[in-house]
């Protein structure tokens, strides 16, 4: 048998570890000496608090572990339930990460931007107006066309349109429908210039 301080490095846990998990009576040490207070424990013991270790560094809570190492829960259930935690936690990593980038990007000019706030949102119709700046500046002119598209659809909604303006290398007006399953339908207006068109233009999108 080991005193606790062996055998904590041999389990590669630090005794205060040991310790603790003996108080709450999730690994209980072999025997403890009544006048000493001291700890022993089997080298058999080395597989289970070697499991109890690897659980916590899955991010398992103690309560958890202990119905575990007592039979009373399902172990496939527990590591599935973990993981799916875990996904949770990895999209709200990459959330913050995004917003950081986003944040660092903004700010390399040392001007003041508003904040950002990424949020997921549902599926929605957009519709896509592509232009000649060159040849035409006139973009008040390009909303009406595009409000013309979106009614000619049937696709208006019950709210007021949001619009916004991006640069592309393309001039064309469409009407794109992205749905959940990540497909785009589209129409093209008669008249409109072929598709892949390359010219310097503005894109203005305005949600259906």
């Amino acid at each position: 048998m080991f005193t606790i301080g062996p055998f904590s490095r041999l389990a590669g846990v630090s005794a205060k570890v040991l310790r603790s998990y003996d108080r709450v009576g999730l690994f209980r040490p072999v025997w403890t000496d009544p006048s000493s207070g001291y700890r022993y424990y089997s080298p058999a013991q080395l597989p289970d608090v070697r499991r109890i270790l690897a659980l916590r560094d899955m991010g398992m809570g103690l309560a958890e572990i202990g119905a575990l190492v007592e039979g009373g829960v399902d172990f496939r259930m527990a590591l599935d339930r973990r993981r799916v935690q875990l996904e949770h936690e990895r999209r709200e990593i990459e959330r913050r990460l995004a917003t950081l980038d986003i944040r660092v990007e903004m700010s390399s000019d040392g001007q003041i931007h508003p904040d950002v706030v990424l949020r997921p949102v549902p599926a929605e119709a957009v519709a896509l107006l592509r232009l000649d700046t060159t040849a035409d500046p006139d973009v008040g002119r390009a909303f009406y066309e595009l409000e013309a598209l979106v009614r000619d659809q049937g696709r208006r909604a019950h709210r007021p349109p949001v619009h916004c303006f991006t640069r592309t290398a393309t001039s064309r007006s469409s009407f794109r429908s992205r749905t959940r399953s990540g497909r785009t339908s589209e129409s093209r207006p008669a008249g409109s210039p072929p598709a892949g068109l390359q010219r310097s233009s503005s894109e203005v999108h305005t949600t259906a």
